[in-house]
């Protein structure tokens, strides 16, 4: 089954009550077509992607999900060789840790909150398990 790994983290991720953020990204080798202007737009297609993998396949509950593009912001290796370049070429799955959120001074929580139903999420430094996707290169005409 080609989304096998997929399925398991969805299931783990059913099992639990944490927020979710869908991170896309891209290498450093700019992008200009009629579909993509830009790697961000690339990065945030490629979030979008995986909530709508996620959500109709796997059933994880949209409300619990948001997404965010950091084109080529955030790499994992280097942008010097193909290798670097294509493992850089990903989408993340972030699962939040409330209690970490919670632990973060008041201020911060008043500038920086996102929200959801029942609670507070902050994107300033969150506690979390990070779970890269290897993603299918997107067709880009």
């Amino acid at each position: 089954m080609a989304y096998e790994g997929l399925e398991k983290v969805a299931g783990a991720i059913n099992k639990i009550p944490n927020p979710v953020r869908l991170e896309g990204h891209t290498d450093s080798l700019p992008i200009r077509t009629a579909r993509f202007h830009s790697n961000w737009e690339l990065s945030a297609t490629r979030s979008i992607a995986l909530l709508e993998l996620l959500s109709t396949r796997f059933g994880v509950s949209r409300q619990r999900m948001s997404i965010a593009g950091y084109a080529d912001s955030a790499p994992i290796a280097s942008h010097e060789t193909e290798e670097g370049r294509a493992r850089n070429r990903r989408a993340d799955i972030v699962i939040l840790n409330e209690q970490g959120v919670m632990a973060e001074p008041a201020r911060r929580r008043t500038r920086t909150v996102i929200g959801f139903p029942g609670r507070l999420l902050l994107r300033h430094n969150p506690q979390r398990l990070h779970l890269p996707v290897e993603m299918a290169p997107l067709q880009t005409h």
